[in-house]
């Protein structure tokens, strides 16, 4: 399966300064596209800090122009997005990973931090019909997947990427609850136990 990753952060004074270190012109940078490390193509935008892996494969060039077309204009829900994944897993794991595929799917990349939870194949029945889904991945990863629809344009990529912050709250809030019944089942079968 053919996709592009693009790497997300929310834009800091840090952030920029570390760029800037690395001879990146962040006023170029703020305005356009820019090559970087030979590999990637930077943007900063006024909120967010995005990286797309240049295509090693011709099939995957139409996805890479559409991404580099239209991913810089979401800036407002990439933002809202990695403010909520920060929520979730913590800062620990960024940047964000996301992958745009060939076949019009927006998915959070291998090194996500969610874990696989149980019920999550009894959620992905309910949700099928929102075209979102919690991929059961290898070691215990969960990642998430949304359809959106090919070409990547403006308004099926933010449509998407907002169902991604919702799906990632969904998980946060699955967590929880998963954790307080267990926590409270144990409490209530302690009283059972002799001492």
């Amino acid at each position: 399966m053919g996709r592009v990753e693009v790497f997300v952060d929310c834009r800091s004074p840090a952030i920029v300064r570390s760029f800037e270190k690395e001879g990146v012109d962040i006023a170029k940078a703020s305005s356009e596209w820019v090559d970087y490390r030979r590999s990637y193509m930077l943007r900063i935008t006024d909120l967010v800090v995005v990286e797309v892996l240049k295509p090693g494969r011709e099939l995957l060039l139409d996805v890479y122009n559409e991404v580099l077309e239209v991913i810089d204009k979401v800036d407002r829900v990439l933002n809202r997005l990695v403010n909520t994944y920060k929520d979730v897993v913590g800062s620990h794991i960024l940047p964000l990973s996301l992958y745009f595929t060939v076949d019009g799917f927006i998915e959070t990349g291998y090194s996500s931090g969610l874990e696989w939870f149980h019920g999550q194949e009894l959620i992905n029945n309910i949700l099928e019909d929102y075209r979102v889904s919690f991929i059961r991945d290898y070691d215990g990863i969960t990642r998430v997947k949304v359809y959106t629809d090919r070409p990547y344009r403006i308004e099926n990529v933010s449509k998407g990427l907002a169902i991604l912050d919702k799906a990632i709250k969904l998980y946060r809030l699955v967590k929880v609850i998963q954790e307080a019944k267990a926590l409270e089942t144990t409490l209530s079968y302690l009283k059972e136990l002799p001492r």
